[in-house]
């Protein structure tokens, strides 16, 4: 297993045995599903899916999965009952209390509709390439870009476009991705956050990932939640490590076992 598991395990079974109840949020793409080379091809694999039934059944545990995915599109892969969605980032919660929307989402939507066609121009020249439209924020996925062109030229070229809008909107690096989202100072972890004050009861906050947006949420989070990064990275702000989705899921099969 990653970095600390040890101490990981130690402190799972330490909290449990005190009664302490955890909000863990799961991030999908390269966490609980293989990346692919076309996001939509991505898919929860059945071991997974069962492994996260049961565990939305342990009264100590709140499953939430923490996407850059729209929320819909999340919903629809996962396909759980009774866990929570986070999607765009933070910016959709959805779960038995309801939906939430970030309040600036109508703004954000308006005019990336408005960017639509001059983005889809750029693309024109970057085969391969495509737009990931997720209504309050864009995914340009170049996994399978030409070899002969550069993703930073293609970054260059939605900079140009965005340029009039660089007050309201930024442009961050994925795994073969560039996202344009808000500037809003919200992130995934500050969504666990959030989520953990409207559910009755405290809980310790998890979140594990595998991106750079993940890392805007182990940020977030600090010394009150528990975090883990999913794969290898030069620097990262989590605590804890685990090299694959395979350790992913051994850690999931240990809290099924714990968590009676």
């Amino acid at each position: 297993m990653g970095k600390n598991w040890k101490a990981l395990k130690s402190i799972f079974e330490i909290e449990i045995s005190r009664g302490t109840n955890f909000l863990l949020g799961l991030d999908f793409d390269g966490t609980l599903a293989p990346l692919r080379r076309r996001h939509d091809f991505s898919a929860l694999p059945p071991r997974m899916r069962n492994l996260l039934g049961r565990l939305s059944l342990k009264r100590s545990l709140t499953i939430v999965i923490v996407s850059g995915r729209r929320l819909e599109d999340l919903k629809r892969r996962v396909r759980i009952p009774r866990i929570y969605y986070i999607g765009n980032h933070g910016m959709e919660i959805l779960g038995p209390q309801g939906l939430w929307i970030h309040s600036r989402a109508p703004v954000w939507k308006h005019t990336l509709k408005s960017l639509v066609f001059p983005f889809h121009e750029v693309l024109k020249h970057f085969s391969g390439a495509y737009l990931e439209n997720k209504g309050i924020a864009f995914s340009f996925h170049y996994r399978g870009l030409s070899r002969e062109l550069s993703p930073y030229l293609l970054r260059r070229r939605l900079a140009d476009v965005l340029r009039p809008h660089r007050k309201l909107f930024r442009i961050l690096s994925g795994k073969k991705v560039w996202e344009i989202r808000s500037r809003e100072p919200w992130n995934k972890g500050k969504a666990l956050l959030k989520l953990a004050g409207q559910i009755h009861g405290s809980r310790k906050i998890i979140l594990v990932g595998d991106d750079i947006s993940d890392e805007e949420g182990f940020r977030s989070l600090g010394n009150r939640g528990v975090t883990v990064r999913v794969g290898p990275m030069e620097r990262t702000s989590a605590r804890f490590e685990f090299k694959s989705i395979k350790e992913v899921e051994t850690f999931l099969m240990f809290l099924d076992r714990l968590c009676h």
